[in-house]
């Protein structure tokens, strides 16, 4: 072990027991983790995918057309049959190439050649990897299923598609396919969110020679897209047919861009940008809603938050706001927390609370004091790019002695409606995501105070 563990040793940084423990416990966990939020958000739109096919079934038993309720119950039936069986008998992993799950099991596959004395763990991680792609498989194969009942259905309906009886029904699988996909792509990415455990351990393997070369034996990649002379007489290129290996493909560019000149190169990037530009803008419109220009399947706007969990759903910030006493000495400052959950895209609500400090009359008598707390609840909407509409309802609850002469004199909550503008600027910082500066009208202030201007600035930090 001291011996293969110095192979891998760049300066001060050595491959130790204990790290490739650490990277198989954590690919064991987030296998294991993967696996079951695959198969539950399979179950789970499954039944949503039955239901709105039974809806439309129902909807056909009471139409006049008692044939196409018979041809559309039984194709509903063979259909739900072969998928129940072709998940079931899922157990031969991935059939497509999957990047990410290449790379697991390149890195697995070296550490059992390489770095022995972690056994049981490794069989472990291969046996939680293996059911991984078997899970994942099985959604790939959902994932089909649903993109080709859209398809089977509108064969089946034919021409009434048109008239639009039944586009509600038909939105409703559209919404299936659309959501299904999209948690889908949320699941994978967590393949490829490493930790610190993680991360070490393969930039160690990135950079070590003989790790390079046993992937280019061993890596799914490259198995598919073999180099020529890379590793002598490990690849049959006769087996190739008439497909190029990378070293010929990319001299074959070279050289036809070569006749060209200077100009043809340039022109050739230039092409190629816009081809990725187009690319972003299908992109886009994709994410904006599927189904545009099929009436079959009315188009709907998509929430991209629907799939995510809690916890990315929740913003978290930390306001602040004074209250001055004269031109520059603030006598009072609200240092506030504030909750918020996305609804969709463009809507947050949220509560949030605050305590308030007193600082004393002027820099000469600087005297700080608790002077009461505030609690709040907001809702703010999308206007425009980084341009929000924020309205609160908030109450302020003040020591007696820190009641305002031009207030009431007692000491009962001082309520405030507040409606205004926020200006939302990303930062870049692994914990503040975002700093928020807010313009607000108090639509109450003049129930409260008698000569306090109703204009309340506010900045936040969050994420």
């Amino acid at each position: 072990m001291t011996v293969l563990s110095g192979l891998l040793t760049y300066g001060q940084e050595t491959v130790e027991t204990g790290m490739v423990s650490r990277y198989l416990s954590a690919i064991d966990r987030k296998s294991r983790s993967l696996e079951v939020k695959l198969e539950k958000g399979q179950q789970q739109y499954l039944k949503k995918l039955e239901k709105a096919e039974q809806r439309l079934l129902k909807k056909l038993q009471k139409g006049k057309d008692s044939a196409l309720a018979k041809a559309y119950a039984e194709d509903l039936k063979n259909q739900y049959g072969s998928l129940e069986n072709r998940l079931a008998n899922s157990k031969n992993g991935l059939q497509n190439y999957d990047a990410e799950i290449d790379s697991l099991r390149t890195n697995l596959g070296f550490i059992k050649d390489y770095l022995p004395g972690n056994k049981e763990l490794l069989n472990k991680n291969m046996g939680s990897l293996q059911g991984l792609e078997n899970q994942l498989q099985r959604n790939q194969y959902f994932e089909e299923f649903i993109g080709s009942r859209t398809e089977s259905i509108k064969s089946l309906l034919g021409g009434q598609t048109a008239s639009g009886l039944f586009n509600n029904e038909l939105k409703q699988l559209n919404k299936v396919k659309y959501y299904y996909s999209s948690q889908l792509n949320e699941y994978r990415s967590y393949l490829t969110d490493r930790k610190k455990a993680e991360r070490k351990l393969v930039s160690l393997f990135q950079k070590s020679p003989l790790y390079q070369q046993f992937a280019q034996k061993h890596s799914w990649f490259s198995q598919l897209f073999p180099t020529a002379g890379a590793e002598p007489g490990s690849v049959d290129l006769s087996q190739l047919g008439n497909l190029q290996t990378r070293d010929q493909l990319s001299s074959l560019l070279q050289s036809q861009l070569a006749t060209g000149g200077e100009n043809a190169i340039q022109a050739f990037q230039q092409q190629l940008g816009d081809a990725q530009q187009q690319v972003s803008r299908l992109q886009d419109r994709v994410s904006e809603g599927l189904g545009n220009g099929d009436p079959d399947f009315p188009s709907f706007k998509p929430n991209n938050q629907k799939n995510k969990s809690l916890f990315d759903r929740i913003t978290l910030g930390f306001d602040i706001q004074n209250r001055r006493a004269n031109e520059w000495f603030p006598i009072t400052s609200d240092y506030g927390l504030s909750v918020g959950y996305k609804i969709n895209d463009q809507s947050i609500v949220g509560i949030g609370a605050s305590a308030k400090v007193g600082w004393g009359e002027d820099f000469r008598n600087i005297k700080i004091s608790y002077q009461g707390y505030n609690v709040r609840s907001f809702l703010e909407y999308k206007l425009k790019g980084t341009f929000w509409i924020y309205g609160g309802y908030e109450l302020n609850h003040r020591m007696p002695s820190a009641i305002a002469p031009e207030s009431h004199s007692d000491d009962k909550p001082i309520a405030s409606g507040l409606l205004g503008i926020s200006k939302k600027i990303p930062v870049r910082s692994s914990f503040l995501k975002q700093t928020r500066v807010q313009i607000l009208y108090d639509f109450l202030n003049h129930h409260q105070y008698a000569n306090r201007i109703p204009i309340v600035f506010r900045m936040s930090f969050g994420k």
